[in-house]
């Protein structure tokens, strides 16, 4: 199966010294950036070096890679004996995309104490930053490994790393009691960091990515962290009926992991028109993606955000109303517009002589527009769900598979 996981191998540090290793990644990050989208690349995992975020320029690097639209995931190995709030800020500094950073923990109790590793994992999780903890499978070190296990949330994966070779087997009682902890634990084809740092391709299995999706060697496993509803497509009567089976499957979803409405309708008219499902939202995609609302609760507080269009073509619908009939609707937030309508009478509908004719006019590289009934709607061409949808994901800090669209009879 080819993969679209790029290694970046880079040199041992204390063969080349920080400069010369800085000056390496560096140009490696203006040519993986030149080159991303030619070469299809959509994800990073920076090797072997588990001391690299101790360097100020792996964050950066990151950051500046992060922010290419056609990058989905980028991350390195660390032992976490690094600062993550420096680094977390050198990486925000420049312009890093969180909801893209994994991270493969590594797990070695001569580098750190199981308490301070426990501490820096915390802090992980306090930041919302995507994380799996590796260690290697010694059967001497099952009780620590364990202590490990219990002390963390069932949410974050740990994986063992098979020592097994010539010299050494695992008894059936240590491969079980590994498996107990990792349950995905092979003692034959498990390959540490190191082994794969030399090799010239990166295996990847069916097997692999049906659990921990499109890039496994993260070994972070798959999981819903926000479902988008269309709002649009669902039949109206599924959602006035206070048992209907969707709504009763809505709230159980809801218990776990938040909901966010996508319509093309604005945010009060929405709050009436879907009024048994508003109390279940955490926000949503409004106004045809001219409006993006987030209500998470938690760390995350109300953040709103307007898609505002160029206000010059109002001139120009003003003096459309009479030959087409209609009136103007204005959205706006703080004297700024993010949604015009061209509105008939509601017994009149936009003919498509008429949709033709003032598409014609209005300048299809700034605005998109979007015909209801008897409204036809104008909004920026930056505005539409798929934005409005990865907006969501940057706040909440949700990557590209940890979240899903539920449309009608999902």
């Amino acid at each position: 199966m080819k993969t679209d996981t790029i290694f970046y191998k880079g040199a041992t540090v204390s063969n080349v010294g920080l400069e010369e290793d800085e000056k390496q990644f560096l140009e490696f990050v203006v040519r993986f950036i030149h080159k991303a989208e030619e070469d299809h690349s959509k994800a990073l995992l920076i090797l072997p070096d588990y001391t690299a975020l101790l360097k100020p320029y792996y964050w950066t690097g990151m950051g500046h890679i992060s922010r290419q639209e056609t990058i989905e995931a980028i991350g390195t190995c660390t032992d976490l004996t690094c600062s993550i709030n420096k680094g977390l800020k050198i990486f925000d500094a420049s312009g890093g995309r969180r909801e893209k950073l994994r991270l493969c923990v590594m797990f070695h109790p001569e580098r750190i104490t199981l308490t301070k590793f426990i501490q820096q994992c915390q802090r992980l999780i306090k930041e919302n930053i995507s994380f799996s903890i590796g260690t290697p499978g010694f059967p001497h070190r099952m009780e620590v490994i364990r202590q490990l296990r219990n002390r963390l949330s069932p949410d974050i994966h740990i994986w063992i790393e098979s020592i097994a070779n010539t010299c050494f087997s695992y008894s059936q009682e240590d491969e079980n009691a590994f498996r107990s902890i990792d349950p995905y634990f092979s003692v034959d084809h498990s390959k540490s960091y190191e082994q794969l740092f030399y090799e010239e391709c990166i295996p990847v299995d069916d097997a692999n990515t049906a659990v921990f999706g499109r890039y496994p060697l993260f070994h972070i496993p798959q999981r819903i962290r926000a479902y988008f509803i269309c709002g649009d497509e669902i039949p109206r009567l599924e959602l006035e009926q206070d048992e209907s089976d969707l709504l009763i499957k809505l709230k159980d979803l809801k218990e776990s992991t938040p909901l966010f409405l996508i319509t093309s309708l604005p945010h009060k008219e929405a709050s009436r028109t879907f009024r048994l499902l508003f109390p279940l939202i955490s926000g949503g995609v409004f106004a045809g993606g001219s409006h993006i609302s987030s209500n998470k609760k938690g760390r995350h507080s109300r953040r709103d955000e307007y898609i505002y269009m160029n206000q010059d073509i109002l001139t120009l619908l003003k003096d459309k109303q009479s030959e087409y009939g209609c009136q103007i609707r204005i959205l706006e937030h703080e004297d700024m517009i993010y949604r015009l309508t061209m509105e008939k009478p509601f017994s009149r509908i936009w003919r498509e002589a008429e949709q033709e004719a003032l598409i014609a006019e209005i300048p299809d590289q700034t605005f998109r527009f979007y015909i209801e009934e008897n409204c036809f709607h104008i909004i920026s061409a930056d505005a539409n769900e798929e934005n409005g949808i990865t907006l969501i994901r940057r706040w909440l800090t949700i990557n590209s598979e940890d979240y899903e669209i539920l449309k009608s009879h999902s």
